[in-house]
């Protein structure tokens, strides 16, 4: 007998809430199993303006920047090879 063991790849999955928000927000994403993440808020000068590393087994993140000037924000999730980002509004 031959086995063969596949791997399902589990999409990363990430939302923003409230979304335009003040500063105060709460990241909802799901990450592959087994596997850890980080999260990046980055401004529109690319900057990396807050970084969170998230063990495998969490899947919400409360932020509170209430210094965060108003603007537009990227939010991205990495965890091994893959990305998945987001916009995100401060107003």
């Amino acid at each position: 007998y031959n086995f063969v063991t596949t791997q399902a790849t589990e999409p990363l999955k990430l939302e923003i809430l409230p979304n335009p928000n003040s500063g105060t927000f709460t990241i909802q994403y799901h990450l592959p199993q087994l596997q850890e993440g980080e999260i990046e808020i980055i401004n529109l000068y690319g900057e990396i303006i807050a970084n969170f590393k998230r063990p495998m087994w969490s899947s919400i993140l409360n932020v509170s920047l209430p210094n965060l000037p108003n603007g537009l924000y990227l939010v991205r999730l990495k965890s091994g090879e893959k990305t998945v980002s987001t916009k995100m509004i401060v107003e």
